[in-house]
């Protein structure tokens, strides 16, 4: 295997980006598939160039630098809501800032539209802009040999830019162009429902959380048995010989949750002494699940004759 580096033999055919040049100037091609398959070149003298393929017939889009929703998740609150992404509308393309599970805000335009073209069930958009992002919205790519950009991509249920209809997320391994690059192994990846399921971002090492640790069943696509990842919104979980009784209706579902609360008080009074103090100060909250980012787990059967 090589990258860009073909062997002497004249019958093989080399396959090279757009962006590529004969200077030694860093050069970098990065491909990542899911819900849209994207292949990413960058260069200092050129920027980035991105294209995007995905259902002609759906929008779809493609977050940078997260592989969530949220940039950066502090306990179960989102601050600084979710990543840039470029979206397709079949001829329309735009740029957001999204919200943590929203759609967010319009951003200027930072991406030239080199093409557009739609074929027999899919549409290939490519798009040129520059490394630098020109808000502090606008994603900017570092040009590093060691550069890895973390993903989110979705298609929608028609053209109407709204909830998604699928997602997942992926990431943008940068190689460098007509450079030798050796290959490391991965980890073993797979996929449920079209969903990229990666067995090393599964499950969350200890401390963080205790399924890794134990080998549990849901942590790796060889034996993950069901769950969340096998029904995702906008997905209807029927018999295989069974008609969607709904077919244009949104399903609806409401929890109920009850909260313990103690009411806060300025100047509490301390009991058996004549000093009033705030009742609430420094109050520090700590998030820590067993089944952290996994979010669920197997209780996998006792060996027979387990006391």
């Amino acid at each position: 295997v090589w990258n860009n580096s073909p062997p002497k033999d004249s019958s093989v055919v080399r396959s090279t980006t757009t962006m590529e040049r004969s200077d030694e100037s860093v050069q970098l091609v990065a491909f990542a598939a899911g819900q849209v398959n994207v292949t990413v070149a960058m260069s200092e003298e050129d920027g980035v160039e991105i294209s995007m393929t995905g259902p002609k017939d759906l929008w779809f889009g493609i977050g940078f630098g997260s592989d969530s929703m949220c940039l950066h998740l502090q306990a179960d609150e989102c601050p600084t809501g979710g990543p840039y992404a470029i979206i397709v509308q079949g001829e329309h393309v735009h740029e957001r800032k999204l919200d943590f599970h929203g759609p967010g805000e319009t951003l200027p335009a930072s991406v030239t539209i080199k093409s557009n073209e739609e074929n027999e069930d899919s549409r290939k958009v490519v798009l040129t802009r520059p490394l630098q992002g020109i808000s502090e919205k606008h994603y900017t790519f570092e040009l590093s040999t060691s550069s890895s950009v973390p993903l989110i991509m979705a298609r929608g249920c028609g053209m109407e830019f709204s909830q998604h209809c699928g997602h997942g997320p992926s990431s943008l391994d940068f190689l460098p162009v007509n450079q030798p690059t050796p290959l490391c192994q991965a980890g073993i990846a797979g996929t449920i429902g079209g969903l990229l399921f990666r067995n090393k971002d599964r499950c969350a090492a200890f401390p963080t959380g205790d399924l890794a640790s134990q080998h549990n069943p849901t942590c790796a696509v060889e034996t993950y048995a069901g769950g969340m990842i096998c029904c995702r919104d906008g997905q209807s979980l029927l018999d295989k010989d069974q008609e969607q009784p709904w077919p244009h209706q949104r399903l609806e579902y409401r929890l109920k949750y009850r909260f313990y609360f103690q009411e806060y008080a300025k100047d509490a009074r301390v009991e058996g002494q004549s000093i009033t103090v705030t009742s609430h100060t420094n109050l520090v909250r700590f998030l820590w699940m067993t089944e952290s980012f996994a979010n669920e787990y197997d209780i996998p059967q006792c060996r027979p004759g387990t006391p």
